[in-house]
């Protein structure tokens, strides 16, 4: 099941409400930040939004993304442990953003009025930069990154932005090494203006191609200067009151009166109304909804129901009814939920995992009508087809269907669109507990489709489905048989560790499914003679196999951390053997037996080389759609680099069937790095770049077309 996240403006706040009030804030922190999670991937649709009196906390590699059109106001949010801040085409007024380690901020088309950028938590890598900020025609008034900073705590790079009335921060760079890290990609101000200004000169090395309008240099620093090893110089475009240019010992910084032929600074249209700006595109006018609940602003007050945005989806998908006239069963059960495994599609980024709630409710309609099933917000066509055979598999089973009864499907994220067959076993697990009135497993997390016959079909993104269920604190994972392979891909892109932190089997059909989902919960694990599932051929020996497991599990994770020597330790061998003698579905102890004893797999399956090839080269195959040279080129410097080292890493371990296409996204992304390190001086070399990008595009479109096209490539992704 596929998914793209987007809030609608009437919900989000009921939605951070919720997620604010799972944690109470940490009042021991003498950091007045708060601690108050965020824990599920948000998109805030256009709108304007205020902050809470609180601080907002993004972390474990999720991403908060403000939607072009937003105004966003007064909102404190800490980024952290590799969570993403997004932004394009929005105005940000009196925010204060923190990044910790490994977080990431990227920002484009967007204003910032008097607002701070701060990394937070007082460590750091000491071989990286610790966090990285992206900025992209933005426009900053005020206030921006504070007095100084240090090269090892942040990456810094701005193209085209325009800075006005600020004090340009000092830069304190990693063992003075200032030729090798200023003017880097990670640290760089390019194409900038700066208009009323206070430049230092260490933050002025880390220019190139700048204007400097009205503003005031502080002056050179000696000192600094001889801590220079190599020739550096830098020129600085200062018209009007030019300064003299200066050199001592490597360093020479010269300032140039007229101004470049070049355009420097930011494209955005936006003017000062009443002491504050304006943006072209964003409204601040109207009420403002509180991220966390809904107040009065000094201005207007905030309707009881704001504006629901039409972009998003809303109200129930269509109706499935049973058999007309089927016999009636009793429905005695009202209500049931489980874990979903879906997978979401980052843009630029490729996929990731998330275990979804589902639940399900019965409420009565008329009496005699045929019983419903619907979701309660619009699914895609795909989703609609797995339920209609989800029924039919049910109707056959029982014999029947329920009378009076509409049984609305719903997911805890229910404004988010979703699309995809994944979820129908999970569909079918909470209406047969509605029709048995038996319970589902709590700390089971289950994906796979379901045909009319009973029997389960593949889905995709296995690998980030299992960290989804893995990151929700899942005890157990239910994968259609014909997805085994992907353990396979997944012991050669990550190794063993992600298998020893939660058990997975296999499901061929619903019935394994049904036997699996009603164990009692993981707590009582220890009753293992009421563990046993009532329908014994399936899983036999389960309670016991889950036991093993776990005694195996702690000797491979000691105090939660992996050691991969574990696997070569003989106990933790023969708990895997017999796991696997008692339960030949327990994937998780047979895979990690296979790496214990040295066959660990070198190679790819199709499928997962594709899959790979896929989520590496996302960002590439996004700019690839984009069809000219100027939105090619438009993909972030990072995400390219990484993009281009990840395929090239991966490529001697993918099948080579693969290989073509990843060479050809690999010689695009180069050609496209080139571009950006070395943009073309003249109308000449710039046609000749734009006809290399082009082609070496609309050859990865071939070699794309070529191998999905290609008879037994189909074959071999259909068994």
């Amino acid at each position: 099941m596929k998914a793209s996240i987007r809030f609608s403006k009437p919900c989000f706040g009921i939605v951070a409400a919720v997620l604010l009030a799972a944690l109470s804030p940490c009042l021991a922190a003498p950091d007045p930040w708060l601690q108050r999670p965020w824990r599920e991937n948000v998109n805030v649709p256009a709108g304007r939004w205020l902050g809470p009196e609180s601080q907002l906390v993004v972390m474990n590699k999720l991403t908060a993304t403000w939607l072009p059109g937003s105004l966003v106001e007064k909102l404190e949010v800490k980024f952290e442990g590799e969570a993403r801040f997004a932004a394009k085409g929005c105005h940000f007024r009196e925010v204060k953003v923190g990044l910790g380690l490994w977080a990431r901020l990227d920002v484009s088309d967007s204003v910032f009025e008097n607002s701070k950028f701060r990394k937070v938590d007082q460590w750091f890598d000491t071989k990286n930069s610790s966090c990285k900020w992206r900025f992209d025609n933005c426009v900053f008034t005020k206030s921006f990154m504070g007095d100084s900073f240090r090269v090892a705590d942040s990456s810094v790079r701005a193209v085209n932005c325009t800075f006005i009335g600020l004090k340009a921060p000092s830069i304190d760079y990693r063992d003075n090494d200032v030729v090798n890290q200023a003017r880097q990609d990670w640290l760089k101000f390019e194409k900038c203006r700066f208009v009323d200004c206070e430049i230092n000169d260490r933050f002025l090395l880390c220019t190139q191609d700048c204007v400097f309008e009205n503003c005031r240099y502080t002056g050179a620093d000696k000192k600094f200067a001889a801590l220079v090893k190599r020739p550096m110089e830098v020129t600085a475009y200062w018209p009007a009151n030019v300064k003299s240019s200066w050199a001592e010992g490597n360093l020479k910084i010269n300032f140039v009166s007229s101004l470049p032929s070049f355009k420097a600074g930011s494209t955005l249209t936006y003017r000062g109304v009443g002491g504050e700006l304006s943006m072209e595109g964003v409204s601040s006018v109207g009420p403002a909804i509180v991220l966390g609940g809904v107040k009065e602003t000094p201005k207007t007050p905030v309707p009881d129901k704001p504006p629901v945005v039409a972009a998003v989806p809303s109200g129930p998908s269509e109706t499935v009814t049973g058999t007309s006239g089927a016999p009636m069963i009793p429905l005695p059960k009202k209500s049931s939920s489980t874990n979903a495994l879906l997978v979401v599609e980052l843009p630029g980024q490729g996929m990731a995992g998330a275990a979804a709630k589902l639940s399900a409710l019965a409420l009565p309609i008329d009496p005699v009508a045929s019983g419903e099933v619907l979701f309660n917000q619009k699914v895609g066509p795909m989703m609609m087809t797995a339920l209609r055979e989800v029924v039919k598999c049910l109707q056959i089973k029982h014999g029947g269907w329920p009378r009076g009864q509409r049984i609305e499907l719903s997911f805890a994220d229910k404004f988010v669109p979703k699309d995809g067959p994944s979820a129908a076993v999970a569909c079918a697990l909470l209406i047969d507990s509605m029709l048995g009135n038996w319970n589902i497993d709590p700390a089971l997390a289950i994906t796979g489709d379901l045909n009319a016959d009973g029997s389960v079909q593949p889905i995709g993104g296995v690998a980030g489905k299992i960290r989804g269920a893995t990151k929700a604190g899942c005890q157990r994972v239910a994968l259609p048989l014909k997805n085994e392979a992907a353990m396979s891909d997944i012991l050669v892109l990550e190794g063993p560790e992600p298998l020893a932190r939660i058990e997975i089997f296999t499901i061929d059909t619903f019935d394994s499914a049904k036997a699996l989902a009603r164990l009692a919960p993981a707590g009582e694990i220890e009753q293992a003679a009421q563990l046993f599932s009532n329908d014994p051929q399936v899983f036999p020996n389960l309670a016991q196999a889950s036991l093993l497991f776990q005694d195996a599990s702690r000797l491979m994770l000691p105090g939660g951390r992996w050691n991969p020597d574990a696997l070569r330790n003989r106990t933790v061998q023969a708990k895997l053997r017999e796991v696997l003698r008692l339960q030949p579905n327990h994937v998780s102890a047979k895979w990690l037996l296979t790496a214990a004893t040295g066959a660990m797999p070198t190679k790819l399956t199709l499928q997962g080389s594709i899959a790979a090839m896929d989520d590496y080269a996302a960002g590439l195959l996004q700019a690839i759609t984009t069809k000219e040279v100027s939105g090619m080129t438009k993909i972030g410097s990072d995400d390219l680099g990484s993009a281009v080292f990840k395929l090239q890493g991966a490529r001697p371990r993918m099948d080579a069937r693969v290989l073509p296409s990843v060479d050809a996204l690999t010689k695009f992304g180069q050609a496209v790095r080139v571009w950006q390190n070395q943009p073309p001086r003249g109308k000449s070399a710039a046609e000749k770049l734009s006809a290399t990008i082009m082609s070496a595009a609309s050859e990865a479109n071939r070699q794309r077309a070529l191998l999905m096209n290609n008879r037994e490539v189909v074959e071999e992704l259909m068994k």
